[in-house]
């Protein structure tokens, strides 16, 4: 009777190490299939990127990548998007600073910019922080803003969504921001 159960048992281990192993497997491949890979091997820099969305080049050397959602629909004003910059510093600061005087800029014009968030982050395997602002414009805007500093540079990876469409591509800017790898 023991060896049965002995039996049972193991054979329901390796029946739910299949399953699981299967789970994994499935869902690697759909996250890899799904997605395009960024790298900027000059910056140290690695992302995904939904595979719908366009990669664009931009004249200005401190944008580092341009990624642009599809339009939804003929009248989609707003194309969701997310930039990765590159800032110079003029003087090392540490990361609480350069997040301060971000927020600062970014809320010069008070009736138009509120941050919403503002938290510690873990970005690429670094000390982060992600600061989520509120754009009162036509039509509303969400800047989902996530900062590290390295030395003399500061990366700024930026989300840029119509405020209405926010909730549902917060899964999109989540699977972004787990794929960030610095290399440096």
């Amino acid at each position: 009777m023991e060896a049965n159960t002995t039996k049972i048992l193991i054979g329901t281990f390796f029946l739910i190490l299949l399953v699981c192993v299967g789970i994994l497997v499935y869902w690697w491949v759909s996250r890899v299939s799904s997605t395009r890979i960024f790298v900027d091997r000059k910056e140290g820099i690695e992302m995904r990127y939904p595979k719908t969305w366009t990669s664009q080049r931009s004249a200005d050397p401190l944008v580092l990548g341009l990624f642009v959602s599809p339009k939804e629909n003929a009248l989609d004003e707003v194309l969701e998007n997310v930039n990765i910059t590159r800032t110079d510093l003029a003087v090392p600061m540490p990361l609480s600073q350069y997040v301060q005087e971000t927020i600062s800029q970014m809320t010069i014009l008070d009736k138009i910019m509120k941050v919403q968030r503002s938290e510690p982050e873990n970005l690429g395997g670094k000390r982060g922080h992600r600061i989520v602002f509120f754009a009162a414009t036509v039509p509303d805007m969400i800047l989902d803003v996530h900062v590290i500093v390295s030395g003399m540079k500061a990366y700024n990876i930026m989300f840029t969504i119509a405020a209405d469409q926010y909730e549902k591509y917060k899964p999109v800017i989540a699977d972004i921001i787990r794929s960030v790898r610095f290399r440096f």
